[in-house]
Protein backbone atom coordinates (compact mmCIF):
# COMPACT_ATOMS: atom_id res chain seq x y z
CA UNK A 1 0.00 0.00 0.00
CA UNK A 2 1.25 3.26 -0.88
CA UNK A 3 0.21 6.66 0.35
CA UNK A 4 1.34 10.28 -1.36
CA UNK A 5 0.69 13.30 0.05
CA UNK A 6 1.16 16.82 -1.56
CA UNK A 7 0.33 20.31 -0.58
CA UNK A 8 -0.36 22.94 -3.08
CA UNK A 9 -2.71 25.99 -4.24
CA UNK A 10 -3.35 22.85 -6.98
CA UNK A 11 -1.93 19.90 -7.38
CA UNK A 12 -2.50 17.28 -10.60
CA UNK A 13 -0.46 14.00 -10.15
CA UNK A 14 0.43 11.25 -11.88
CA UNK A 15 1.24 7.94 -9.54
CA UNK A 16 3.26 5.05 -10.98
CA UNK A 17 1.88 2.29 -9.27
CA UNK A 18 2.44 -1.84 -8.79
CA UNK A 19 -0.08 -3.93 -9.26
CA UNK A 20 -2.48 -4.44 -6.55
CA UNK A 21 -4.24 -2.49 -3.94
CA UNK A 22 -3.54 1.37 -3.38
CA UNK A 23 -4.65 4.35 -1.58
CA UNK A 24 -3.70 7.78 -2.88
CA UNK A 25 -4.51 10.83 -0.82
CA UNK A 26 -4.12 14.36 -1.92
CA UNK A 27 -4.05 17.73 -0.07
CA UNK A 28 -4.78 21.00 -1.04
CA UNK A 29 -4.64 24.67 0.77
CA UNK A 30 -5.59 28.12 0.04
CA UNK A 31 -3.96 31.54 0.08
CA UNK A 32 -6.26 31.65 3.81
CA UNK A 33 -4.15 28.47 5.05
CA UNK A 34 -7.48 26.85 4.88
CA UNK A 35 -6.89 23.01 3.44
CA UNK A 36 -8.55 20.01 2.45
CA UNK A 37 -7.96 16.58 1.41
CA UNK A 38 -8.87 13.81 -0.37
CA UNK A 39 -8.20 10.23 -0.40
CA UNK A 40 -8.99 7.08 -2.91
CA UNK A 41 -8.35 3.76 -2.83
CA UNK A 42 -7.49 2.42 -5.89
CA UNK A 43 -7.39 -1.41 -7.42
CA UNK A 44 -4.54 -1.28 -10.33
CA UNK A 45 -4.52 -4.33 -12.41
CA UNK A 46 -1.45 -3.79 -14.37
CA UNK A 47 2.15 -2.51 -13.27
CA UNK A 48 2.71 0.63 -14.02
CA UNK A 49 5.75 1.32 -13.13
CA UNK A 50 7.10 -0.75 -16.41
CA UNK A 51 5.39 -1.21 -20.18
CA UNK A 52 2.89 -3.75 -20.42
CA UNK A 53 1.37 -5.17 -23.78
CA UNK A 54 -1.61 -7.17 -24.14
CA UNK A 55 -2.78 -8.52 -27.62
CA UNK A 56 -6.65 -9.24 -27.57
CA UNK A 57 -6.90 -10.31 -31.30
CA UNK A 58 -6.63 -10.36 -34.70
CA UNK A 59 -9.33 -9.22 -37.50
CA UNK A 60 -9.22 -8.85 -41.17
CA UNK A 61 -11.16 -6.63 -43.68
CA UNK A 62 -11.34 -8.60 -47.29
CA UNK A 63 -10.54 -6.21 -50.18
CA UNK A 64 -10.51 -6.68 -53.78
CA UNK A 65 -6.65 -5.81 -54.08
CA UNK A 66 -5.39 -7.69 -50.71
CA UNK A 67 -6.67 -8.17 -47.05
CA UNK A 68 -6.36 -5.60 -44.18
CA UNK A 69 -5.34 -7.63 -41.47
CA UNK A 70 -5.46 -5.87 -37.86
CA UNK A 71 -4.43 -6.76 -34.35
CA UNK A 72 -5.93 -5.01 -31.16
CA UNK A 73 -3.73 -4.37 -27.65
CA UNK A 74 -3.87 -2.49 -24.57
CA UNK A 75 -0.61 -1.14 -23.94
CA UNK A 76 0.61 2.06 -21.73
CA UNK A 77 3.27 2.44 -24.22
CA UNK A 78 2.87 4.75 -26.95
CA UNK A 79 5.25 3.81 -29.77
CA UNK A 80 4.55 -0.21 -29.93
CA UNK A 81 6.10 -1.94 -33.31
CA UNK A 82 4.95 -5.03 -34.86
CA UNK A 83 6.47 -7.69 -37.18
CA UNK A 84 4.07 -9.73 -39.73
CA UNK A 85 4.57 -13.08 -40.76
CA UNK A 86 2.38 -15.46 -42.88
CA UNK A 87 3.47 -19.15 -42.63
CA UNK A 88 2.21 -21.30 -46.23
CA UNK A 89 0.74 -24.58 -45.14
CA UNK A 90 0.46 -25.68 -48.29
CA UNK A 91 4.61 -24.70 -49.13
CA UNK A 92 5.60 -25.20 -45.46
CA UNK A 93 7.27 -22.07 -46.24
CA UNK A 94 7.19 -17.81 -43.53
CA UNK A 95 7.36 -15.22 -45.62
CA UNK A 96 7.27 -11.60 -44.17
CA UNK A 97 4.52 -9.39 -44.34
CA UNK A 98 5.68 -6.53 -42.87
CA UNK A 99 9.07 -5.68 -40.70
CA UNK A 100 8.53 -3.67 -37.29
CA UNK A 101 6.13 -1.19 -38.29
CA UNK A 102 4.65 1.04 -36.04
CA UNK A 103 0.38 0.57 -37.65
CA UNK A 104 -0.96 -2.27 -36.11
CA UNK A 105 -2.93 -3.17 -39.46
CA UNK A 106 -1.14 -4.16 -42.88
CA UNK A 107 -1.97 -4.88 -46.01
CA UNK A 108 -1.68 -8.67 -46.75
CA UNK A 109 -1.16 -10.34 -50.46
CA UNK A 110 -1.42 -13.76 -50.01
CA UNK A 111 -1.48 -16.56 -52.76
CA UNK A 112 -4.99 -19.14 -52.68
CA UNK A 113 -4.09 -21.19 -50.05
CA UNK A 114 -3.99 -22.28 -46.56
CA UNK A 115 -1.95 -20.13 -43.60
CA UNK A 116 -1.08 -19.08 -40.25
CA UNK A 117 -0.92 -15.26 -39.74
CA UNK A 118 1.37 -14.73 -37.24
CA UNK A 119 2.20 -10.97 -35.33
CA UNK A 120 4.40 -10.17 -33.19
CA UNK A 121 4.00 -6.90 -31.21
CA UNK A 122 6.76 -5.08 -28.98
CA UNK A 123 7.46 -2.46 -26.64
CA UNK A 124 10.21 0.12 -26.32
CA UNK A 125 11.91 -1.70 -23.57
CA UNK A 126 11.80 -4.88 -25.78
CA UNK A 127 8.84 -6.52 -23.88
CA UNK A 128 7.00 -8.35 -26.43
CA UNK A 129 3.77 -10.70 -27.27
CA UNK A 130 2.32 -12.68 -30.11
CA UNK A 131 -0.53 -13.59 -31.09
CA UNK A 132 -1.47 -16.34 -34.31
CA UNK A 133 -4.52 -16.88 -36.94
CA UNK A 134 -5.21 -19.60 -39.16
CA UNK A 135 -6.62 -17.89 -42.87
CA UNK A 136 -7.58 -19.76 -45.67
CA UNK A 137 -7.38 -17.33 -48.54
CA UNK A 138 -9.59 -18.23 -51.59
CA UNK A 139 -7.90 -15.83 -54.06
CA UNK A 140 -4.21 -15.65 -55.51
CA UNK A 141 -3.36 -11.54 -54.20
CA UNK A 142 -0.15 -12.53 -54.62
CA UNK A 143 0.21 -10.93 -58.62
CA UNK A 144 -0.82 -7.19 -59.49
CA UNK A 145 -4.15 -6.66 -61.09
CA UNK A 146 -4.61 -4.75 -64.13
CA UNK A 147 -7.49 -3.56 -66.91
CA UNK A 148 -7.67 -1.23 -69.51
CA UNK A 149 -10.87 0.43 -69.96
CA UNK A 150 -10.74 2.13 -73.31
CA UNK A 151 -8.61 5.09 -75.37
CA UNK A 152 -9.25 8.30 -76.09
CA UNK A 153 -7.74 10.83 -78.44
CA UNK A 154 -7.30 14.56 -79.47
CA UNK A 155 -6.53 15.56 -82.87
CA UNK A 156 -4.04 18.57 -83.18
CA UNK A 157 -2.15 19.87 -86.80
CA UNK A 158 0.61 18.18 -86.34
CA UNK A 159 -0.33 14.97 -84.52
CA UNK A 160 -3.09 12.75 -82.60
CA UNK A 161 -2.65 12.07 -78.74
CA UNK A 162 -3.88 9.14 -77.88
CA UNK A 163 -4.26 8.18 -74.36
CA UNK A 164 -5.19 4.34 -72.28
CA UNK A 165 -7.62 4.76 -68.87
CA UNK A 166 -6.54 1.62 -66.77
CA UNK A 167 -7.04 0.06 -63.38
CA UNK A 168 -4.14 -1.18 -61.52
CA UNK A 169 -2.18 -1.47 -57.97
CA UNK A 170 1.15 -1.79 -59.93
CA UNK A 171 2.61 1.30 -59.79
CA UNK A 172 5.71 0.16 -62.48
CA UNK A 173 3.35 -0.37 -65.34
CA UNK A 174 4.83 0.27 -69.09
CA UNK A 175 3.02 0.55 -72.35
CA UNK A 176 3.70 -0.86 -75.77
CA UNK A 177 1.51 1.03 -78.92
CA UNK A 178 0.93 -0.15 -82.62
CA UNK A 179 -0.87 1.75 -85.24
CA UNK A 180 -2.24 -1.19 -88.07
CA UNK A 181 -2.85 0.24 -91.51
CA UNK A 182 -5.88 -1.34 -92.76
CA UNK A 183 -5.19 0.06 -96.57
CA UNK A 184 -1.51 -1.73 -96.40
CA UNK A 185 -2.15 -4.49 -93.96
CA UNK A 186 1.03 -3.65 -91.79
CA UNK A 187 1.75 -3.66 -88.16
CA UNK A 188 3.82 -0.12 -87.18
CA UNK A 189 5.61 0.72 -83.66
CA UNK A 190 4.13 4.12 -82.34
CA UNK A 191 6.18 3.81 -78.91
CA UNK A 192 8.06 0.77 -77.03
CA UNK A 193 7.32 0.05 -73.75
CA UNK A 194 6.99 3.83 -72.60
CA UNK A 195 6.11 4.21 -68.93
CA UNK A 196 2.98 6.76 -70.16
CA UNK A 197 -0.39 6.13 -70.60
CA UNK A 198 -0.39 8.70 -73.45
CA UNK A 199 1.90 9.11 -76.42
CA UNK A 200 2.03 11.52 -79.76
CA UNK A 201 0.92 9.75 -83.40
CA UNK A 202 2.40 11.09 -86.38
CA UNK A 203 0.38 9.28 -89.24
CA UNK A 204 1.90 10.68 -92.73
CA UNK A 205 -2.13 10.69 -93.82
CA UNK A 206 -5.52 10.03 -92.88
CA UNK A 207 -5.84 6.81 -92.95
CA UNK A 208 -8.45 3.94 -92.29
CA UNK A 209 -6.84 1.97 -89.48
CA UNK A 210 -7.04 0.95 -85.62
CA UNK A 211 -4.53 1.59 -82.76
CA UNK A 212 -3.47 -1.33 -80.65
CA UNK A 213 -2.00 -0.88 -76.94
CA UNK A 214 -0.78 -3.48 -74.72
CA UNK A 215 -0.69 -3.30 -70.86
CA UNK A 216 2.82 -4.77 -69.45
CA UNK A 217 3.08 -5.41 -65.72
CA UNK A 218 6.89 -4.65 -64.54
CA UNK A 219 8.15 -8.55 -62.61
Amino acid sequence: MKKILKRATACLLAVLMLAGEATVQVAAIDSNGNGTTKTVSYVATHNYTVYYLDLKGMCYIMRDKGIDVGVSYVSNASNVTFRWQAYNLDKHKWSLVADWTGSNWVTWKPEKGNFWLYVEAMTPDGATQNTIMCFASQKDYSHHSLNLNGMCYNIYDDRIDVGIAYDSDDSNLTFKWEAYNLDKQKWNLVADWTGSNWVSWYPKKVITGCMLQHGHQMV
